[in-house]
Order: C-alpha cells, then sequence, then structure tokens
C-alpha cells in the first residue's frame, strides 16, 4: 500500500513538472498561485522540516547542518555560474547539461526522501508532498527555466519530469538508512530554504498578501489538524 502511495504521489509531483512549463507562461492567477506557494513553503520548512532535522541532531551531530548550507550553497553556485556566463557561446551547451543535470538529480533526491519519509511516518510523507507540489508549480527548479530546447523536446521534458519518480524507485529497491536520510533531508532542507526564499517569495510589488498569508495559514490548519505539530 505504501509503495502505491509513493508512486501517486511521484506520478502527481512529475505531471506538475510537465505542467509548469505552461503554467509560467500564463499570467492569469500565477501571482496568486505564487504567493499562496510561498506562504505554505515557509511555513513547512519552519513548522515542520527544520523542527524534523533536530531529531537528526540528537541521534547525531550538529555537523548535519552542513548539509543545510551545501544545500543553499550548490544552488546559489549553479545559478550565479549559469547567469554569469549564459552569454558565452563556446559555454552554452556546458549550461545547459548543467543546469538540467542539476534539475534532475534535485528531484532524484527529493523522490527518494518522500519514500524515506513515508516509512518513517506517513504523515510526515503527506506534509512533505503537498508544498513540493505547489513549490515544483512555481519554482525556478522547474522545466519552466530550462532552455527553450530542452522543454521543447518531449523525450527530454518526459525524462526530466519522470525524476521525482525516479528517485521513488531507487529508494523502495535500496535500503536508506538514518544517518543517509537526515543528510539528504538536511540537503534538501537548505535547496528548499534557498530557492523559496530567493525564487519563490514575490518580490517588492509583486505578489498577492492576502493568498501569502491563505498559504501559511491553510499549512497551519493542515499541520495541526493532522497532529503533526
Amino acid at each position: 500500500m505504501l509503495a502505491i502511495v509513493n508512486l501517486a504521489y511521484a506520478f502527481v509531483i512529475g505531471f506538475a513538472h510537465y505542467l509548469s512549463d505552461s503554467f509560467t507562461g500564463r499570467k492569469k492567477y500565477q501571482k496568486e498561485v505564487r504567493s499562496f506557494a510561498a506562504g505554505l513553503s515557509i511555513a513547512y520548512l519552519l513548522l515542520y522540516l527544520f523542527p524534523e532535522l533536530y531529531t537528526g541532531v540528537v541521534e547525531f551531530h550538529r555537523s548535519l547542518f552542513l548539509f543545510v548550507l551545501l544545500g543553499s550553497m550548490v544552488f546559489h553556485l549553479i545559478e550565479k555560474y549559469i547567469y554569469q556566463h549564459k552569454r558565452r557561446n563556446i559555454r552554452i551547451f556546458e549550461l545547459r547539461v548543467m543546469h538540467a543535470a542539476a534539475f534532475f538529480i534535485y528531484h532524484i533526491i527529493i523522490g527518494i526522501i518522500l519514500v524515506s519519509i513515508n516509512q518513517i511516518d506517513p504523515l510526515g510523507g503527506i506534509l512533505f508532498f503537498i508544498p513540493i507540489l505547489f513549490y515544483t508549480l512555481v519554482s525556478q527548479v522547474s522545466l519552466s527555466n530550462l532552455h527553450a530546447h530542452v522543454t521543447e523536446r518531449l523525450s527530454l521534458k518526459l525524462l526530466l519530469s519522470s525524476s521525482t519518480l525516479l528517485g521513488v524507485l531507487i529508494a523502495s529497491f535500496f535500503t536508506i538508512s538514518t544517518k543517509l536520510h537526515f543528510s539528504l533531508l538536511a540537503f534538501i532542507a537548505g535547496a528548499l530554504l534557498y530557492n523559496v526564499m530567493v525564487e519563490v517569495v514575490p518580490k517588492e510589488t509583486d505578489g498577492d498578501i492576502l493568498f501569502f498569508m491563505l498559504g501559511t495559514l491553510a499549512y497551519i490548519t493542515l499541520i495541526f489538524s493532522m497532529g503533526g505539530f
């Protein structure tokens, strides 16, 4: 039963990846959905994910937070490298490969974590899945932000959209140790923190305050109603 749930989560997230390309191109309701996703994601990070990491700190060591730092740094460095070199024609192919590879590996890790969390606590799997789903639609680590020639090729688009499913399948066939679970969870926490704050949260006059608050309140209501707080 749990395997079916994991596969269902992966297929839904993959479908969200596939749709993110067309969603970003539409202006209607984009501001509201983006603001809602930002509020939801921040509430998840601060109310559930980071407190969950303290369990790992007690069991292992404070050095676990080095993986949080690593998750943030990796995406910052990749993003800066891409933007600072994207106009150099000699490196265009390498940058496209780097961007697609980062996207692919990141969402494989999300798939692995999804299975690992569900094995420990199915409630945690739900609380992880919902913000990831909204985050997938609007974040910069989505198909909409890869180079056009990548997303226009159906085979590559399907391959990248299936990255979370691949992570779920990998985790289903291999045992994820507790240490690896918390290390990957910390990495994802750092990556989410960076991407949510830098890419998802609307800047300056963009966004909708009401929908940001609704996203936050929705997650608070969810976590309290499910007894996860």
